[in-house]
This record gives C-alpha cells, sequence and structure tokens, in this order.
C-alpha cells in the first residue's frame, strides 16, 4: 500500500491519502463488521455463503453475517454483481481488500481465516 500514502496535504486528514479514506470509513463500522470486513479478503468475487463459511462460527452466525454483509454494502465497502444463475456475488476494490488483509495480520487471526478460505 506505499501507492496509498502520499497525497495533498492542504487537503483534511482523512483525504490526504487514498488509505486515509480507507481507514476513516473502517472506523466507523461496529466491532462485528470490522470483524467481518478484516475476514472478507476474498481474492476477486465471494458468494454469502462463502463469507459465511469464513466469518461464521456458531450456527447462528449466518444471520449475524447476512447483516453485516448488507452493512458492508451500505457503507460502500462492499459491491454486489449477478453472478452465474443470477446469484449475488460480492466483491472488495483491490486497494480496500489490501487494507483488510493488513487488518486481519495485525488481528492474528490470518492462519485461521486463510484455513477456512481453503476450505
Amino acid at each position: 500500500m506505499p501507492l496509498l500514502t502520499g497525497g495533498a496535504r492542504d487537503a483534511p486528514r482523512r483525504q490526504q491519502t487514498m488509505r486515509n479514506p480507507i481507514v476513516w470509513s473502517r472506523n466507523l463500522l461496529t466491532p462485528e463488521e470490522q470483524a467481518l470486513f478484516r475476514r472478507a479478503v476474498f481474492v476477486g468475487r465471494f458468494t454469502l455463503e462463502g463469507a459465511e463459511a469464513v466469518a461464521g462460527g456458531a450456527p447462528d452466525d449466518g444471520h449475524a453475517v447476512l447483516d453485516g454483509v448488507a452493512s458492508l454494502l451500505d457503507t460502500g465497502s462492499l459491491w454486489e454483481e449477478d453472478g452465474p444463475g443470477g446469484k449475488a456475488r460480492f466483491a472488495l476494490l483491490e486497494t480496500v481488500r489490501e487494507f483488510a488483509s493488513e487488518r486481519l495480520v495485525t488481528s492474528g487471526d490470518t492462519e485461521a481465516i486463510r484455513d477456512a478460505h481453503a476450505v
């Protein structure tokens, strides 16, 4: 993310680099949404079922993941498109995905989430 750290110094701090608005937006998320955000580090597109497999834990977490994905869509952290058969698929912008990957590493959950992605 080195490309994202330079910008106009007279702009508001959150707008000085591409990274600052990502940090600012992420800080507006609830702790649960932040956890889903950093776990949704799929390369390319993913389905709701994929998000549930990676981010879920307890049997009732599927509903929480659905709510979290809806919230991330509302904040612009994710975008949605129709996949094969009209099934919804989601994606992160690459710069946002890189930031989420950094947050995943600092969280200490990297190995568990990578294992879940591999399944």
